[in-house]
């Protein structure tokens, strides 16, 4: 086992060793880990950061610990917890996650325009008021925003879809609010995010898949670019593009 180096975040680090020690099958399911102390010396850490480590992969699901035995490995080590990449909110990593809501938001409409029910509409509606309501307020305009998207997951009846919609979303909430201010600077203002709102909503209400799955790319690829992202890699998928 490779030796640790002392980074800023060396919990993490030793998570991530211990990760791919799970992943590659030096731990197999159900195995007991290395006692604390062993590990400390292997991975040239304290004790006290493998227990965090430990405790951490615990409440992931990933590990169980005894009383008296010590850490081994779940039956099912891929967890029971979802953590994204710790990134430093780089402009790659925002790009990754856009491009993770790209993928998930054009499925999610074309669901959503075939399992929608009028209560879906009505939230929809509602955001998309509040949207016009504080075009200037880029908190409140943002939040407005997200509700919107949040309707259009719910709309597709998949309780996981939603929970992992609502993930990403909270993870992209300051990239949104930068989009809206970005939006006042350029001609038009707000009003062409809140136009590729409305056709999204009407392809939906309209229940047509692709039109709704086509509009979501739209507005994605114009809303990628008002945050300032490059989304080259995705204009192959938009609307010109077709099936």
């Amino acid at each position: 086992m490779q030796v640790i180096e002392r980074p800023q975040t060396l919990v993490d680090q030793v998570i991530a060793a211990l990760r791919k020690e799970i992943a590659e099958g030096r731990f197999a399911p159900a195995s007991r880990l290395p006692a604390e102390q062993e590990l400390a010396r292997t991975l040239g850490c304290s004790r006290p950061v493998i227990r965090e480590a430990v405790s951490q992969l615990k409440a992931d699901g990933i590990l169980v610990t005894t009383k008296g035995v010590g850490a081994h490995v779940a039956a099912n080590p891929a967890g029971s917890v979802l953590r994204l990449p710790r990134g430093d909110a780089s402009a790659k990593d925002l790009a990754q996650l856009f491009e993770l809501r790209f993928w998930m938001e054009t499925a999610a409409a074309e669901a959503a325009a075939l399992r929608r029910k009028t209560a879906d509409l009505a939230r929809m509606r509602d955001a998309l008021t509040r949207m016009e309501r504080h075009a200037g307020d880029y908190p409140a305009a943002s939040k407005a925003d997200v509700d919107f998207h949040a309707a259009i997951a719910g709309s597709t009846q998949n309780a996981y879809l939603v929970a992992f919609s609502g993930f990403i979303e909270g993870q992209l909430l300051k990239a949104r609010e930068m989009g809206w201010q970005n939006s006042a600077r350029l001609a038009g203002g707000p009003r062409p995010a809140q136009q590729e709102h409305l056709r999204l909503f009407d392809a939906i209400r309209a229940k047509d898949p692709e039109g709704a799955r086509q509009a979501a790319a739209a507005h994605l690829l114009a809303s990628g670019r008002r945050m300032g992202l490059d989304v080259q890699k995705l204009e192959r998928f938009g609307p010109a593009a077709g099936r």
